[in-house]
């Protein structure tokens, strides 16, 4: 749903410790609108830098300076890069055309004034025939500047893409993927270590909490994170989440007041 910014909107997200600029400054102007699902959840301390369209998930602690739409899910701790682009959906070859001018699509809207002229409901179009699957974004995942995404993919749990590279596949946790199109060429760990990390899933916790663990030796940090699991030493982190539908809710109550 489309929502107007109001200045009520923007304490609102810096109450939740949702960020939408790294200054003090809005990056958005009055007047203008942004897009989010009434199901959203943003979590707090979330950094959306870019863009108009607020992401369908977003964890604590990351941050992206590209839109990858309103259904895309990013856990925590991830870092997006700018330019970082969705591809559009593949040709229908089966189709009699994949001209949007056939279908209710408003990336053509001239072709909804054509039937408003003509005196036709400009609604009595046929639907869209493309369901373009949302991109799915794991934690601790870094996207590089001008990485190009196939609608739909998966990217796993601390996997790297370099910049410019172009992913087509689902990527494995820890994979690093570079190139035109994106391949393979290692992985950030042996395979044991990623299964432990994959075991621990350490964002579940905020950095603060484990960072005495010296997370700069990887198979040390995993030893003492397992033992303090596996004694209760450390809480996970449960922050709160902004709701799109409280976004929505807000919106309409400034248009009325």
């Amino acid at each position: 749903m489309e929502i107007p910014i109001s200045q009520s909107l923007l304490d609102l997200f810096k109450e939740r410790r949702i960020y939408l600029s790294t200054g003090r400054q809005s990056r958005f102007l009055s007047g203008e609108y942004i897009s989010i699902l009434a199901d959203a959840e943003l979590e707090m301390y979330s950094h959306i830098l870019s863009g108009r369209t607020l992401p369908h998930r977003i964890g604590s602690f990351s941050y992206s300076y590209s839109s990858l739409g309103v259904d895309a899910r990013i856990g925590r701790y991830c870092s997006i890069s700018t330019n970082v682009r969705i591809m559009m959906t593949e040709p229908q070859a089966e189709l009699l055309s994949n001209s949007p001018a056939w279908y209710a699509d408003p990336a053509l809207p001239g072709g909804l004034e054509f039937l408003d002229d003509l005196g036709v409901n400009p609604h009595a179009r046929l639907p869209v025939p493309l369901k373009v699957e949302p991109v799915s974004v794991g934690h601790d995942v870094r996207i590089g500047e001008a990485a190009l995404l196939k609608c739909g993919v998966c990217i796993g749990d601390g996997a790297l893409i370099f910049p410019r590279t172009v992913v087509t596949n689902n990527v494995p946790p820890y994979a690093i993927v570079a190139g035109n199109p994106g391949e393979i060429i290692d992985f950030r760990f042996p395979e044991r270590i990623v299964e432990r990390l994959l075991e621990a899933r350490w964002w579940r916790y905020h950095f603060h909490a484990i960072q005495e663990l010296g997370p700069e030796n990887v198979p040390a940090f995993l030893d003492r994170l397992e033992l303090a699991i596996a004694d209760r030493a450390v809480r996970e982190f449960t922050p709160g989440a902004l709701i799109g539908a409280a976004v929505i809710g807000s919106s309409c109550c400034d248009r009325y007041d």
